[in-house]
């Protein structure tokens, strides 16, 4: 091998690895952003759990649902003393 040859053979193989790294630092950014956007998933899901359930107790509370669940109680406990005879 010439000296000219030696040399193209050399810089080809410093390209190849060069961009093999090249690649791997891309790689290395993707899984950097992926971890960073599931770390705000996992810590923003809680909130909207939290948020989810906050809702529906205030409508559990409201007059509909609270006169639904009271009076389905109320029926429960005159069937219980025998005031009335209720069909469900």
């Amino acid at each position: 091998m010439t000296d000219d040859e030696n040399t193209r053979l050399h810089t080809a193989q410093r390209d190849y690895v060069d961009a093999r790294f090249g690649a791997m630092d891309e790689r290395f950014r993707g899984i950097d952003r992926a971890t960073k956007v599931l770390n705000e998933t996992v810590t923003r899901t809680p909130t909207d759990i939290q948020k989810a359930v906050a809702n529906l107790q205030e409508s559990m509370t409201s007059t509909g649902t609270a006169s639904v669940v009271g009076a389905s109680e109320q029926r429960s406990l005159r069937r219980k003393s025998g005031m009335g005879v209720f069909r469900d």
